[in-house]
């Protein structure tokens, strides 16, 4: 009979509960030979039998037997098995008293107690935690957990503490879980993004079992995290569109519960994260569209009097926060439905003229928050639709109005408004007065993305985009003599000239500081001509004393949002007589003149009667819609005074217009000062440096300013657009020259971002980028390299044009129809396949290891045609 050995206990099995059979079956073993050796536990583990009645072990701890040799340099060699403590089987022989039960379990009902019983997100963490060993949880105690969290709020997703509760979703709990949704919007809720990537997976195979509410969720969750699944999004898209096809009037009217009506709320979720994730899937769009057009139809049709939106079934016909949300929504996504944009114009038309929020029963009025009306006003903005009766209602209402609307919201429907309608007429300049003092006066209190806003506001409001450029004779032959020179002088200019645009705005600007300075004083001169002119007059008198008295248009062309200043061709005079006559009037220098000119700018009256009544409408062409064509207007030219004077009025009126705002606009220079340690909100920088350029400012003030604009340059430069960086060259090379400030941090970081997204870049962007940034004290080696980038991104295209037309030339008669090949640059022989080496030997390069340089007359034959002006 072998002796019992006593052997250690497995590793796990120490204290608790007692000993049973199986337990002593582990410390005693009748066997005095280990058949596998010492380490068998690596290989084979635990071993049941089949009939589960006792357990074999082959398990040793030590390398030595016990009680044998020298322990003294004993090494332990032990190997811990895989699994850990709390997952090792222990079965008990008997069954559990009440007391002793009751403590197995009450985990079940404490860790729901400690989860309500925490007041912050360490809280709930720590009950999660202290209970983390008990297994088989239920789906609702994850739901519980993630519902408290984020009513505590401030949860780091990376806490280990979290991750044992996310990790479950997403590995075990998906295939137990009916609402996997739910969770998925907690989590979102959360901020925990990789958790929800991988729970999106297991979304794929439940689309068809999902409600519309489910799937509502489910788009709303990835679309507040930027999740682009494009798959998941086609497929629920296409449940959607079923959905909603197969609706009927008549379950509007009479809700059937059996049948999956769509809410509004999930077609709203739908639309929003389609739009966020920029998916554009148009058809979808457009059923949405169509299904809220049909509703409202639906509702229309039973009433008499005109629909209240949101008085009839809340959840199936949408109200106007909601029409905002989905204007706002297709605006974001580009997707323009004149029908639907229309229903929304109505809607809301017909809630603002339904008198005020406390006039009357408020059971008889709609109520609109001035947040909705600033949101659809952006929404027609964006999607470039002028709807002229839609901003006159909301002016006129925001007029009466003033102090419900919030700052934000007032300088974001002034901007619209007042690039939208002809700034000329006098209504619309009034309230553009009222708008300026009431934001000068809150200014404090705006954020960045409204300083844009309104500085949008002001420059439009001044008419600084569409200023008429008026020009005397003698500056009229003097720019033909500089054109006729820069004409002989451009084929060696180091940088590609792009467009005269640059060149007409700096002579703009010249001739606007003449008119303000006191230089042109034909205006002030008319009331009390010299003898000379006098002469002049005298001899021209007879010829166009006619003439003079009939009416003549001027037709002003409207400047383009993205700072494209519009030139107005004024109307010849018709006789030499009366340029003799202007020119004469010219000539007067004195003090008279500039007292004159003083004594206008500071009249209210005359403001009145020059600025605001000089536009007047003919008969013929009334100004019935802001959007029907580029001309805002016809003016009547008043008797007795030409062409001349009368776009001198013009410029002096425009002065006045750009003094009344230059109040409102030191005021968001301050602002912007104020709030020099903003980094988060994402505003056009360019365009409030742009603006500030162009209104004579304080010069402390203006370098403020122009520090802090030019310090979060810094932080756009990842959101910025290829147009982006010229604009941003652009107005600082106009601060450059107007106000002598450089900030060349600003410049250097520009030309590194721009040589590394130089692919992106289109040959009007680029150039246009690389001559305004050299006056600007950059580094040259930079520049240097930027240009023969640019110069290899032109060779480029030249090859690729060339071989395209070389493919062209040999096609076999008879086959596809010709295409349409546009001009080849002039001195380009387009025969030859070598183009791009033969016109290298032509030119030589300006600089070391710049590209040759880029005449006027030879631009690229693949540059994109300019965006179509749009003038809203």
């Amino acid at each position: 009979m072998p002796a019992l050995l006593l052997r250690c206990p497995p590793h796990g099995q120490t204290g608790g509960g007692g000993f049973d059979r199986i337990a002593v079956s582990s410390l005693l073993r009748l066997s005095p030979v280990d058949p596998k050796g010492k380490n068998a536990h690596i290989e084979d583990g635990w071993k049941w039998s089949q009939k589960r009645t006792h357990i074999i072990t082959n398990y040793y701890r030590f390398h030595k037997n016990v009680g044998k040799g020298f322990w003294s340099r004993y090494r332990e060699r032990y190997v811990k098995p895989t699994d850990i403590e709390n997952r090792l089987p222990i079965y008990f022989p008997n069954t559990p008293r009440f007391e002793e039960a009751k403590m197995a379990h009450q985990w079940k009902w404490k860790l729901p107690k400690r989860i309500a019983m925490a007041t912050d997100a360490n809280g709930v963490l720590e009950a999660w935690n202290f209970y983390r060993h008990k297994r088989r949880k239920k789906p609702f105690h994850f739901l519980l957990a993630l519902k408290r969290l984020v009513q505590v709020g401030s949860v780091d997703p990376t806490d280990f503490r979290f991750r044992l509760i996310a990790g479950k979703l997403w590995k075990g709990q998906r295939r137990r879980m009916i609402n996997l949704p739910r969770a998925a919007l907690l989590l979102a809720r959360l901020k925990a993004t990789a958790d929800l990537f991988k729970l999106s997976k297991h979304f794929h195979k439940r689309i068809e079992r999902y409600s519309p509410r489910q799937l509502g969720m489910i788009c709303y969750s990835m679309g507040s995290r930027g999740i682009h699944d494009k798959h998941l999004f086609n497929r629920i898209a296409a449940r959607f569109m079923m959905m909603v096809s197969d609706e009927e009037p008549s379950v509007l009217l009479n809700p059937n519960p059996e049948f999956h009506t769509v809410a509004v709320r999930d077609l709203l979720n739908v639309t929003e994260a389609f739009a966020v994730c920029q998916v554009h899937h148009y058809p979808l769009f457009g059923a949405v569209s169509l299904c809220l057009q049909r509703r409202l139809a639906a509702v229309t049709e039973t009433e008499s009097a005109p629909p209240l939106v949101g008085a009839y079934e809340p959840q199936l016909i949408p109200n106007l926060p909601q029409l905002a949300l989905f204007a706002t929504a297709f605006a974001k996504a580009k997707f323009r439905d004149f029908s639907f944009f229309d229903v929304c114009s109505a809607q809301l038309q017909h809630a603002l003229r339904g008198g005020s929020w406390d006039d009357g029963d408020v059971r008889q009025q709609p109520h609109v928050s001035p947040h909705v009306v600033a949101q659809v006003a952006l929404a027609f903005d964006k999607c470039k639709i002028v709807d002229p009766f839609l901003l006159e209602t909301i002016l006129s209402h925001m007029r009466k109005f003033i102090f419900d609307y919030r700052p934000s919201d007032v300088a974001a429907i002034a901007s619209v408004a007042a690039r939208s309608l002809p700034p000329t007429l006098p209504h619309l300049w009034k309230t553009h007065l009222e708008i300026a003092d009431f934001l000068e006066d809150h200014a404090d209190i705006l954020s960045l993305d409204a300083v844009e806003r309104a500085a949008t506001f002001a420059l439009a409001a001044a008419y600084m985009k569409r200023l008429h450029r008026w020009q005397s004779p003698q500056e009229r032959e003097r720019l033909a003599s500089e054109k006729d020179k820069k004409e002989q002088t451009d084929s060696s200019e180091d940088f590609h000239q792009i467009s005269g645009g640059e060149e007409e705005e700096a002579v703009e600007a010249r001739s606007l500081e003449e008119c303000e300075e006191g230089s042109s004083g034909t205006l002030t001169s008319s009331s009390s001509p010299s003898s000379g002119e006098s002469a002049s007059l005298e001899g021209s008198e007879g010829k166009g004393s006619k003439e003079s008295a009939e009416t003549e248009t001027v037709n002003v062309e409207v400047g383009s949002e993205h700072g494209e200043h519009s030139s107005a061709s004024a109307a010849s005079l018709k006789e030499d007589g009366e340029e003799g006559s202007v020119s004469g009037a010219e000539d007067l220098q004195g003090d008279e003149k500039e007292k004159g000119l003083e004594e206008e700018l500071s009249e209210e009256d005359v403001e009145e009667r020059d600025c605001l009544t000089e536009v007047e409408t003919s008969p013929s062409s009334s100004i019935s819609s802001a959007s029907s064509s580029s001309s805002f207007g016809v003016m009547r030219e008043r008797a007795g005074e030409g062409a001349e004077e009368r776009l001198q009025r013009k410029v002096v009126a425009l002065l006045k217009r750009r003094r009344r705002m230059e109040p409102l606009v030191e005021a968001l220079s301050r602002r912007v000062v104020a709030l020099r340690n903003d980094g988060r909100t994402v505003y056009d920088v360019p365009k409030v440096l742009e603006t500030l350029c162009r209104f004579n400012l304080s010069s402390g003030s203006c370098t403020d300013s122009f520090e802090v604009l030019c310090k979060h340059i810094h932080r756009h430069l990842d959101s910025f657009e290829p147009h982006d960086f010229a604009r941003a060259a652009r107005a600082m090379n106009k601060v450059a020259s107007k106000h002598g400030y450089v900030n060349e941090k600003a410049g250097n970081a520009l030309v590194r971002h721009v040589s590394k997204r130089c692919d992106e870049f289109g040959d009007d962007d680029l150039w246009s980028f690389i001559k305004h940034m050299k006056p600007l004290g950059v580094s040259e080696r930079d520049l240097r390299r930027l240009n023969g980038k640019a110069w290899a991104q032109k060779q480029q295209k030249l090859q690729q044009q060339t071989r395209f037309d070389v493919q062209l030339e040999s096609m076999e008669p008879g086959g596809e129809e010709p295409v349409d090949v546009p001009s080849q640059p002039i001195g380009i022989d387009r025969k030859r396949k070598n183009v791009a080496r033969e016109f290298e030997t032509t030119t030589e390069p300006s600089a070391k290891g710049a590209g040759p340089p880029l005449p006027g007359l030879q631009r690229s034959i693949y540059m994109p045609e300019p965006p179509p002006k749009w003038y809203g």
